[in-house]
Order: structure tokens, then sequence, then C-alpha cells
């Protein structure tokens, strides 16, 4: 599916059952991504998992899905933005 691009759209109701009950991967999480603002849909579950994750590869794979879907996500960009200004590498989940 992650190479289909917006292709993928209607697979997007049965990706979203990944993000709820916290199945996901990054495998998930670039195909939601690749649709872009077709997958409005799947922002609140996207940003639920954004506040609670506590893995730094996680919370970054999120925040980037989350900027694909919603290009303006203030707290996704603030988050990738600190990354990248941080003197400190992103650890390894």
């Amino acid at each position: 599916l992650e190479h289909l691009g917006t292709n993928a759209a209607p697979a997007l109701p049965q990706l979203l059952p990944a993000l709820t009950n916290a199945t996901w991967s990054q495998h998930h999480l670039r195909i939601i991504g690749n649709l872009g603002p077709l997958a409005r849909e799947a922002l609140p579950a996207l940003e639920s998992l954004f506040r609670q994750s506590t893995n730094p590869q996680h919370t970054r794979d999120l925040a980037v899905a989350l900027l694909q879907v919603e290009p303006t996500h203030a707290a996704a960009l603030a988050h990738l933005e600190e990354l990248l200004t941080s003197d400190d590498p992103p650890q390894q989940g």
C-alpha cells in the first residue's frame, strides 16, 4: 500500500483500528502520511499517540506523519524543530 501514495486512500478505514489499538507500525504511518490531507480522519488517533508517546523514535515518526496530513500542525512542527536544533541526538527506540 505504501507505494500507492494517495491511491491507497480507500484502505484508510482498515488502517485506523491499528492506530487506536496500539498495533501500529512505521509502515502504517508511512501509508497514512503518504495520503496527506486525504487522511484527516486519522488526525485524532495520530495526535493521541503523539501526546502519549514515550519513545523518541516513535514520537519523531508520529510528528512526521502528522505534518504530512496537517502541514500546519503546531505541536508536531515544534517537536521536529526541537530535534533539529538539539545538541542531543534522538535515541533509538
